[in-house]
């Protein structure tokens, strides 16, 4: 596999550390910075994928208790009409020009 250059920036602290663990443990920053990636990689794969799984379960269970949604439909219905729409629309008689309509809201304004 082909591999990537990539810059990364360290505060003063941080990169002498590194530089102590690198000496200490006679590899380079870079092997260092590049196992510390696969471990965070690997560990928050696992948190993720296991997390996934959790949420796909509670959906699955969601669908068995309302299949066809009838209690969240009925719940976005109840919200709708409890209160006013300001920007619900009206109904303009069909013998009304729009242009007598747009300029009645224009004198309106």
């Amino acid at each position: 596999m082909s591999k990537k250059a990539l810059t990364v920036r360290f505060d003063e602290h941080d990169d002498t550390a590194l530089g102590i663990i690198s000496k200490l443990l006679k590899t380079s920053k870079n092997q260092l910075i590049v196992n510390a990636v696969r471990m965070l990689i690997e560990t928050q794969s696992t948190k993720l994928a296991d997390d996934m799984e959790s949420l796909s379960e509670k959906l699955r269970q969601y669908a068995k208790h309302d299949p066809n949604h009838d209690k969240a439909i009925d719940a976005f219905a109840k919200a709708e009409g409890q209160h006013k729409d300001p920007l619900e629309g009206k109904i303009v008689p069909a013998d009304v020009s729009i242009l007598d309509e747009v300029g009645d809201l224009l004198e309106n304004a």
